[in-house]
């Protein structure tokens, strides 16, 4: 059931998942061992085969994992649950169709989630058009954010940078499908809002057009193209694609994007619509230049009608142009510049993204919240200026698909000569990297099981250290579904 809820209740992820879970790992076949040897235990209560069935179930126990999510207790699961429960009540009393049962909990699971999804469908139809007819009665400036990468950063940037001169409301946390927007339209946005900041995710070709009908967002951004999510949309034709359907927002007259990425430098955009191009490149209407960064602060010039001189205590260099495109919507929104510099200089990162942390003598960079290959490779670069020993933490990236194995190595090879100590949490992407490690003869990590693991051997050497964070994954990606 968490696993289901973890894979967004599709059966077709889950059944992906499952099948790596169970039948691609030890703990798989054990567990599938113990039904078998429970039902000839009921049957034949022998010796022998209850001795067999407790040998089974304590490698089991030795062999799970602890669950990095809990089960949480939604209203939806809670219906799931019930229709479960109630079309397996008369089996529960007979003990041979429920051993049968344990082999089908996967299917009956995905059964039960068919029979209410008319009901879901319909609940789902009611929040759209409550949360519609809000936006439409208050009537904000809808701006609409999207990208492979950096859609929540820019998101909060663009709220510190509006909130003391207009009355700002933002999509909560990294809420960025049509569910997670109507939450936070019907509980956040207030009467009286003047501007809504919607963050627009995407798994697969059309989500973006569906989020854009609904919010219908006047000034659109594109932060980056990139091979994150390409396992979903398989290319990266695909991704730029769906990105690109935030046009179809009936009431967009602006776009900003990144002029740096060559996916959306050389895209033919409409003449009608006003493209705001940011970026290093020289052909950008806003040009970023003289970027210097150091451990504890950033700067750089932008070149925006005027020349603007920026110091941040944002680090990282794709936090450069995040900060930039918030700059750019806020000029847009009349904002005086200068009170902008200055709110650049003092504005913070969202939690567990390069999040900086003290734990005993160690400094913890927590960028746990997510991690794409850009990123990565500017963090590492970020934690490499450290004077303390420099310590990483990660179980890799996530659904990069057939860049998966190649992508890692060019990620192990990056660290090399930059990390004085890696432990890598165990999982597929991992044992990439550790092989690119074994070729270069680089010792210097450590396999572990879980990421309480790692941080517990982090944290409890005495040396004084400086300690990256970079991702951290649920149960999902960790049970085989990366």
């Amino acid at each position: 059931m968490n696993l289901f809820q973890q894979c967004g209740y599709k059966p077709k992820k889950y059944l992906r998942t499952l099948l790596r879970y169970y039948f691609l790992n030890l703990s798989g076949y054990l567990k599938l061992g113990i039904t078998i040897l429970f039902n000839f235990y009921i049957i034949n209560r022998d010796f022998y085969l209850g001795f067999l069935l407790l040998f089974f179930c304590l490698g089991i126990l030795l062999l799970r994992k602890v669950q990095v999510l809990k089960l949480k207790f939604t209203k939806r699961m809670i219906r799931l649950i019930t229709v479960i429960l109630l079309s397996n009540i008369f089996i529960l009393f007979n003990y041979k169709l429920f051993v049968v049962e344990l082999y089908l909990i996967p299917l009956i699971i995905i059964i039960c989630n068919f029979i209410i999804l008319p009901i879901e469908r319909f609940i789902k139809r009611k929040y759209i058009k409550k949360a519609k007819e809000k936006l439409k009665f208050i009537n904000p400036l809808v701006f609409g954010i999207t990208g492979s990468f950096g859609k929540t950063t820019v998101k909060y940037f663009l709220y510190q940078l509006l909130s003391d001169n207009y009355s700002a409301c933002m999509s909560r946390k990294s809420y960025n499908t049509t569910m997670g927007l109507c939450k936070s339209i019907l509980e956040d946005l207030k009467y009286g809002d003047e501007i809504y900041i919607a963050e627009l995710g995407a798994c697969y070709k059309g989500d973006i057009h569906e989020l854009v009908k609904f919010v219908e967002p006047s000034i659109g951004v594109i932060t980056d193209i990139g091979i994150q999510h390409i396992e979903s949309f398989k290319s990266i034709d695909n991704v730029l694609k769906t990105k690109l359907e935030i046009l179809k927002s009936k009431n967009i007259h602006t776009l900003i994007i990144n002029n740096d990425n060559l996916y959306l430098k050389n895209f033919d955009y409409p003449k009608n619509l006003k493209v705001i191009r940011v970026g290093q490149n020289e052909q950008s209407d806003v040009l970023i230049k003289n970027i210097i960064t150091s451990f504890s602060e950033t700067e750089f010039d932008i070149i925006y009608h005027n020349k603007f001189h920026i110091k941040t205590n944002i680090l990282g260099m794709h936090n450069v142009m995040n900060l930039t495109l918030a700059f750019v919507l806020s000029c847009l929104c009349d904002v005086d510049q200068s009170e902008l510099i200055r709110k650049m200089n003092n504005i913070y990162m969202p939690n567990n993204r390069l999040e900086f942390k003290k734990v005993a003598n160690h400094t913890i960079i927590d960028n746990s919240f997510n991690s794409n290959v850009v990123g990565f490779k500017n963090n590492i670069d970020l934690l490499n200026k450290s004077k303390d020993y420099k310590v990483l933490i990660t179980p890799g990236v996530v659904e990069l698909n057939k860049f998966s194995k190649q992508e890692h190595k060019l990620l192990a090879e990056y660290i090399i000569n930059k990390i004085d100590m890696v432990y890598l949490i165990e999982n597929k992407n991992t044992l990439y990297m550790k092989d690119e490690f074994d070729k270069h003869n680089f010792i210097n990590y450590y396999i572990c099981d879980s990421f309480k693991q790692a941080f517990d051997l982090a944290i409890n050497n005495k040396i004084q250290s400086t300690i990256l964070i970079e991702n951290d994954l649920t149960d999902y990606y960790m049970n085989g579904g990366i």
